[in-house]
């Protein structure tokens, strides 16, 4: 009796050759989830971050820095001859109560002799000068913590600079000097405590003091022979 010839099986390899393709998709696949996985987390710790520290300002309390940067575009900058005693007077008028002052603020500019005659040490009055614009920064910030929405200060250092007719060194100098009052005070007062209000009223005495020392002494150099 003849036995039936045997079937010969194909290599265990080969039944698993048409997986492959569908194992190396499940491979990508699993690994394109991963990697989403893992960018989503990412961005949301990222996101958690920024909320917690960006938003919240060091002083909730600190109105933005009017930072002063030179622009061509603003008038009378081009250098010229300075003229500053009507703005020393103004100065005199600004720094009392308003109805003391009011008088003095609208002294008009021609009024005044010219600076450029004057016999005066250069030094001493860019020395006051840049005082004078460390006080207005000071007055600006203590002013507008203590409730004042349009402080007046700020608005006078723009004419002083105007008025000098100052070159760009003299008016990034002046610049500087309010910025860094301002700043200087920004970080010491964040609200309008008894100890920036007594600030703010020094300051208001030594510029009216400053204003009229710088009049009084081009008047008396403009009166001498």
């Amino acid at each position: 009796m003849k036995h039936p010839a045997p079937v010969k099986c194909r290599p265990a390899q080969a039944v698993f050759v048409s997986h492959k393709p569908f194992w190396r998709f499940t491979q990508f696949l699993s690994a394109f989830i991963f990697v989403k996985a893992a960018i989503s987390l990412i961005i949301t710790a990222n996101s958690h971050l920024s909320k917690k520290r960006f938003p919240m300002p060091r002083h909730p309390q600190r109105p933005t820095a009017p930072h002063y940067r030179h622009s061509p575009s603003l008038p009378a900058f081009a250098a010229g001859r300075q003229r500053v005693f009507a703005l020393m007077l103004a100065a005199g008028g600004t720094f009392l109560p308003p109805s003391a002052g009011a008088e003095a603020i609208t002294a008009p500019l021609n009024s005044m002799p010219d600076p450029a005659t004057q016999n005066r040490s250069l030094s001493n009055y860019d020395e006051k000068l840049n005082r004078m614009a460390e006080i207005l920064g000071s007055l600006h910030y203590l002013y507008r913590i203590c409730g004042a929405q349009d402080s007046e200060w700020r608005a006078y250092m723009q004419k002083l600079i105007a008025a000098l007719h100052a070159d760009d060194k003299q008016q990034l100098r002046l610049y500087a000097a309010f910025n860094r009052s301002y700043e200087a005070f920004a970080d010491n007062y964040s609200a309008c405590t008894t100890a920036a209000k007594e600030a703010s009223e020094r300051y208001r005495l030594e510029g009216l003091t400053l204003s009229r020392h710088l009049l009084e002494h081009f008047s008396s150099d403009s009166a001498a022979p």
